[in-house]
């Protein structure tokens, strides 16, 4: 016969059990402090999100969040604390090209580009979806109004990733530019940066007129 001791004692038991077992399988909480150092941000980490075009990703705190650009189909940007390197989140239609090959491809015969590597295999991905990535330099030409206003021509080192999302009928990419000098220096950051994006399935579609 089971006394009412011995039956709270087993009761107690099963519980501790059961508890050590879900602290042994649930993840660990971590902040955004440690997250920042675990992707190599040193003075931490940021979050953004678009839940309109529906994707997110993580920054460096001492990094700015700057605005959109329609000229450069430009959603969002992020700006190093020194100026000189910058990554935009950019997304074009997906009628723009016929297929993520042809994306690729228009980077291997760019009028104002260098094209120094480019990769398309079962490892290059975005979000875990097949993408290209590019590497080059670009060179910007000020027009004749902007070189009165004292622009001047001046290159930069890219890295631009992209996929396609059949679901969004979009190019979804992922855009790095710094001066040439300064790329290697937040290439381990950028990368990290890429890791962490991800892209929504429930953002709306982006369609253009016929």
């Amino acid at each position: 016969m089971v006394t009412s001791l011995t039956y709270v004692t087993i009761q107690l038991v099963l519980f501790n059990t059961v508890a050590a077992q879900l602290n042994a399988t649930s993840p660990p909480v971590i902040s955004e402090d440690q997250l920042g150092s675990q992707l190599g941000f040193e003075n931490g980490t940021e979050s953004y999100s678009d839940n309109d075009v529906g994707f997110s990703i993580k920054y460096p705190s001492d990094w700015t969040q700057g605005n959109d650009d329609t000229s450069h189909n430009t959603i969002t940007s992020f700006d190093s604390p020194n100026g000189d390197a910058s990554v935009d989140i950019r997304v074009f239609p997906q009628s723009a090209y016929k297929s993520l090959k042809d994306f690729g491809n228009s980077f291997k015969k760019g009028d104002d580009s260098t094209l120094l590597a480019y990769y398309r295999n079962s490892t290059t991905t975005l979000d875990g979806k097949p993408a290209f990535k590019a590497i080059y330099l670009t060179t910007y030409n000020p027009n004749v109004f902007e070189s009165a206003m004292g622009y001047s021509s001046s290159t930069a080192k890219a890295l631009f990733i992209a996929t396609l999302v059949p679901e969004k009928k979009s190019y979804f990419a992922f855009a790095y530019f710094a001066d040439p000098s300064s790329f290697d220096n937040y290439l381990s950051v950028v990368e990290q940066m890429a890791k962490t994006f991800q892209i929504g399935n429930k953002a709306p579609i982006i369609q253009e007129e016929d």
